[in-house]
């Protein structure tokens, strides 16, 4: 039982019933979404979407649509010298856990990051060898069972697009291979 939740093209809200598919829709957000992301524990659906300072997260109400800005998502820069810089990322994908961590895709960067709450700050928790540089449509989702997220990209360089497997309590990752799967 339950929902599956998205924002359309045109902002639209709707819910759709898993092996239906048939659309209801909610409300019209009036705002671009990237992602959402459901917290079970605390019943919080959280989204990404475009702010005027960057991408900024957001918590949504499933049954009246009413959208809570928490602000805007940032990453601390440190230069050579030692100075700082505060960037404002375009947020692709995020994705909770079962402990109440939020995990991040943002642009430009082939990285995975945690996302802070209470601050917004993204702090890298792990690296992507090779030319990983994520390009709008990504998706994450959360494996409970096996304490790992499985991220589809796509880049806009020729590494071109895939699916990982994130083991979180190692902190590793697996690219599928999907050399095996036949056409059809």
């Amino acid at each position: 039982g339950g929902y599956v939740f998205a924002v359309d093209a045109g902002y639209n809200l709707v819910a759709m019933v898993p092996g239906l598919w048939n659309r209801m829709d909610i409300c019209n957000l009036g705002i671009s979404v990237s992602d959402m992301t459901f917290d079970s524990a605390t019943n919080t659906m959280y989204m990404v979407g475009k702010g005027e300072y960057g991408s900024e997260l957001m918590t949504l109400d499933l049954v009246t649509g009413e959208v809570t800005n928490l602000g805007t998502i940032t990453q601390t820069i440190v230069n050579d010298d030692g100075t700082t810089n505060i960037n404002r990322p375009t947020t692709y994908s995020v994705e909770m856990t079962a402990d109440g961590k939020m995990y991040a895709i943002i642009a430009g960067s082939s990285a995975l990051y945690e996302l802070d709450l209470e601050t917004l700050g993204l702090q890298k928790v792990l690296t992507f060898e090779g030319n990983l540089y994520p390009y709008y449509s990504q998706s994450m989702t959360y494996d409970v069972e096996n304490n790992c997220l499985y991220w589809a990209y796509c880049t806009y360089t020729n590494s071109g697009h895939g699916v990982f497997t994130i083991a979180l309590a190692t902190v590793t990752y697996t690219k599928a291979d999907f050399a095996s799967v036949s056409e059809y």
